[in-house]
């Protein structure tokens, strides 16, 4: 009964938690009659007006409010979200007097337009930059790897090596035998007297005249 009871309170949770959001089209789709932006002059204040954005959120009012702080005449500039569920924000200006909030918010979010612009010409520029680096990479690579084949790299130095060694075996045994047969010739030509007599066995032992 214990678990089945916390269950349901689990459920009713999300229920709950799910009706509260605000369906994914409400947050930037203007309704019948809304409008995207309407100000109220604050009256405490001089030179200050509050703009309230509708379907709009933290995104659009944190650019605006940081451009604003860096136009001309501008001595305030500051934004909140009355609540996450409501998809509105209020932005309030104030001016030294020269503008009128009204002015400084049109010319703030001229330059936040051209400085997107900007961004969106550097961002994309940089971006081809590393598509042709990419690619020569790739192409250096698979020139390299046909260059080498996919086998000679392998077979090379096996047949080099085994080249070698045939030789040598080959020279050594030719050798050997050259010099084994010579040295009968030569012990052989003595005995059958076909060649020049070699020196005496008294001559080679010191015992000669």
């Amino acid at each position: 009964m214990g678990s089945m009871h916390l269950n349901t309170s689990r459920n009713l949770n999300r229920q709950q938690v799910a009706d509260s959001q605000p369906i994914s089209t409400e947050l930037f789709l203007l309704g019948p009659g809304e409008k995207k932006v309407t100000e109220e002059v604050d009256p405490r204040v001089s030179s200050c007006s509050i703009f309230t954005f509708n379907r709009e959120d933290h995104t659009l009012g944190n650019m605006i409010r940081s451009r604003l702080l860096r136009t001309p005449h501008v001595t305030f500039s500051g934004y909140k979200v009355p609540h996450p569920s409501v998809p509105h924000f209020l932005l309030r200006v104030q001016t030294d007097g020269d503008i009128t909030p009204r002015d400084a918010l049109v010319q703030a979010c001229r330059d936040l337009v051209q400085d997107l612009a900007e961004f969106e010409k550097q961002f994309t520029k940089e971006f081809e930059l590393h598509k042709v680096a990419k690619q020569g990479a790739a192409a250096a690579a698979a020139a390299a790897q046909q260059r080498a084949g996919p086998s000679g790299t392998a077979t090379g130095p096996a047949t080099t090596a085994t080249g070698p060694a045939t030789t040598t075996t080959t020279a050594t045994a030719t050798g050997t035998a050259t010099g084994t047969g010579g040295a009968a010739a030569a012990a052989a030509a003595p005995a059958s007297g076909g060649g020049p007599a070699g020196p005496s066995a008294d001559v080679i032992m010191g015992e000669g005249a």
